[in-house]
Order: structure tokens, then C-alpha cells, then sequence
């Protein structure tokens, strides 16, 4: 009976250590400097899919309103995509408000980008899209491989 009684408390003391030793996203989210923050409050997802079946998953941020300084002639997107049949952003017809984008950059491992999405997976190609500026309230990003597979993403600026 004893030795039940420890084994209890041992694997009761175990469970309390081991899921305090882990971080929770509350902790991920107050560790954020404040570039990182306004990433994730300019963060958005598309999901294309076929047949009730994710083909492509896309994470878009606005990157104009996380950096002002350093983004502002220009509308720019940082763009992660897992794309099931290994197909490049550049297969894909995209627009923002109906314009072609004028520049896609794949960008490599070890760009100082990429830090700035909240879901960082080996598995995903990274890019940033340069649009023209334009004047209007509401960005609309829309992405598309053929008519049945199409998504957007809608941003609101104060321009």
C-alpha cells in the first residue's frame, strides 16, 4: 500500500514538473518584440482546396504596417506556401485589387523574414510579393491555380 502510495505521488510530482516545463502559447505571445507582434497581428491564412481536400495552404503578412519605416513605397507580402503538388508561388496567378504583382522573391533559409511568421516550417517555400502602391482602403490578395482552386485575403489600411 505504501509503495502504491509513493509511486502515486512520484508520477503526480512528474506530471506537475514536466507540463510546467513547457511553454504555452500565452508565453509564446509575451516574448514577442514588437516587430514580431505586429507580424502576427498582419498574419493571415488561405486554404485552397479539391474535393473537401487541402491542396495548398498559404500564410500571408502584410509587411507595409510591420515595418512603416522600411516598407512604404510599395505594398509587400511576406508569403509561406505548402503546396501538395510542390508547385512555386510563380505557377500561381496572383493579384492584389486585380494587379499582377510587379516582383516575387523566393527567399532563402536563412532570410531574416522568415523569423517574422508565427508558424516557421521547413516544409514551406517563402516569398515576398512587391505590388504597386495603390491608394485604396482595402487590400485584396487573391491567389489562384485554375478557377476551381482560388482564395484571397483582405487587409484594411488607413491610406
Amino acid at each position: 500500500m505504501a509503495n502504491m502510495f509513493v509511486r502515486f505521488i512520484l508520477i503526480a510530482l512528474s506530471i506537475l514538473f514536466g507540463a510546467c516545463s513547457r511553454d504555452t502559447a500565452f508565453e509564446y505571445f509575451t516574448r514577442l518584440d514588437s516587430t514580431q507582434e505586429r507580424a502576427v497581428t498582419n498574419f493571415k491564412r488561405v486554404t485552397l482546396k479539391e474535393h473537401n481536400r487541402t491542396v495548398a495552404l498559404l500564410s500571408v503578412i502584410y509587411l507595409n504596417p510591420v515595418d512603416p519605416a522600411l516598407y512604404q513605397q510599395q505594398q509587400y507580402f511576406l508569403v509561406a506556401l505548402y503546396d501538395i503538388r510542390k508547385r512555386p508561388l510563380t505557377d500561381y496567378s496572383i493579384t492584389l485589387n486585380g494587379k499582377t504583382p510587379a516582383g516575387i522573391v523566393t527567399l532563402d533559409d536563412n532570410c531574416s523574414l522568415r523569423a517574422l511568421m508565427p508558424l516557421n516550417n521547413p516544409w514551406n517555400d517563402y516569398y515576398q510579393l512587391v505590388f504597386s502602391a495603390t491608394g485604396d482602403h482595402n487590400l485584396t490578395l487573391q491567389f489562384e491555380t485554375d478557377p476551381s482552386l482560388q482564395g484571397e485575403v483582405t487587409y484594411h489600411t488607413d491610406r
